[in-house]
């Protein structure tokens, strides 16, 4: 086979793979319209919670942890799938150094990391797309459980990409409402509650927590597609250069076999005369 023949093979499976390429960066576009649109009632569900747990705390006092130093755990939440530049490892460079915590990995992409750095986790499948988020969220909670078992006291901080500013976002979900609340001075009243303050806090975490896990992990998954179409982006830009240096490499071996040819063509004439 001429070269050049070769050359124009190479080119076509550069453009099957192009068009692979593209298929998933409409994938990740249409994610990222779903996930704008959960994102916008996610955050006001959050915001309207927080603010009334800052209502609430402003009169009542937060209950003391039963343990003086609670178990530390630290939720890293990666990439179920690859594609998407350093997502994993610029998380694992903002965690912090801490001996005794434990970790819980969520995306295999991660866990693979993980791996390779030597450090021990939990391992959970982390979400494709929106609608495999509950799934997550419902193993991590399995997952958070178990630990609970040993120890009642538990300080839980999650890492995740934050899609806005494309930073590692440090966030403490247990014990929750540790963030300061605004001034409430203005506040002369108690809020009208119709049940026991410890059980309405306690409904109140539940609450909070389930609203925040959606949060955080669509928020997540809409900076991996971010960072993945990046990735892909520069990949189809990186192809088209290839596949166009390899058109001209195969006109120009195109243009020398012509000139064999007709070299040959010209001697065997010579040779009849």
């Amino acid at each position: 086979m001429s070269r050049s023949r070769e050359l124009k093979q190479h080119i076509l499976q550069l453009q099957d793979i192009r068009m692979i390429l593209n298929s998933m960066k409409n994938l990740a576009y249409m994610e990222t319209g779903k996930l704008a649109r959960f994102l916008s009632v996610q955050n006001r569900v959050v915001k309207h919670i927080d603010t009334v747990a800052s209502d609430f705390l402003a009169f009542h006092a937060y209950p003391e942890l039963l343990v003086d130093k609670p178990e530390h755990v630290y939720l890293l939440i990666g990439s179920e799938r690859g594609f998407c530049g350093d997502f994993n490892e610029t998380l694992l460079a903002e965690m912090e150094s801490d001996q005794h915590a434990e970790i819980i990995a969520v995306g295999r992409k991660l866990c693979l990391r993980l791996e390779q750095y030597s450090l021990s986790a939990r391992l959970i499948d982390g979400p494709n797309v929106a609608e495999d988020v509950p799934e997550t969220i419902s193993q991590l909670i399995n997952t958070v459980g178990e630990i609970q078992k040993r120890q009642e006291g538990l300080r839980l901080t999650v890492l995740y990409h934050d899609s806005e500013t494309n930073k590692i976002i440090m966030r403490q979900l247990l014990p929750p409402f540790q963030h300061p609340g605004p001034d409430r001075t203005s506040h002369t009243h108690p809020p009208v509650l119709n049940m026991d303050p410890e059980i309405f806090l306690a409904e109140l975490i539940d609450h909070y927590l389930f609203a925040v896990l959606h949060e955080i992990f669509y928020t997540s998954l809409m900076a991996e597609n971010h960072s993945r179409l990046q990735h892909m982006d520069g990949a189809v830009q990186h192809l088209d250069k290839q596949n166009e240096m390899l058109k001209r490499k195969a006109q120009t071996f195109r243009q020398e076999e012509i000139t064999e040819e007709i070299e040959v063509i010209l001697l065997t004439a010579e040779s009849l005369y």
